[in-house]
């Protein structure tokens, strides 16, 4: 009887292995799943409402300068410096601009009055 008990009992054991139980997440994994996907949802909401500057592309002519350009659009040869490093990889260690060049112009939400009248 005893071998008859113990192969029920082994039984018992081999179909509760196979039938297992799955074991449940805890509830609060659930809300720290859903606290940090919303964190994640706001920082991505406020990296795209930051503001970002408009630019325009501005073809040089014939002795064009970047202060003459910072005049131009910035009313102010001393903001030079915008345009270069808007365009620092295409002019390096070039002090002229080429003709025919394309270069970026960044204007910011303050400029774009005066966007419109050039």
């Amino acid at each position: 009887m005893n071998t008859e008990n113990a192969n029920k009992t082994t039984r018992k054991l081999s179909l509760y292995m196979v039938n297992k139980p799955k074991k449940e997440a805890p509830i609060f994994l659930y809300g720290l799943f859903l606290f940090i996907l919303s964190l994640c949802l706001l920082a991505t909401w406020m990296i795209l409402s930051q503001e970002r500057p408009l630019v325009i592309y501005h073809t040089v002519k014939k002795g064009d300068t970047l202060r003459s350009l910072a005049s131009l659009y910035y009313q102010n040869p001393q903001e030079w410096s915008k345009i270069f490093l808007a365009n620092r990889k295409q002019l390096r260690k070039r002090r002229e601009l080429r003709p025919g060049e394309i270069l970026v112009v960044p204007l910011y939400n303050s400029q774009e009055k005066n966007k419109k009248k050039i």
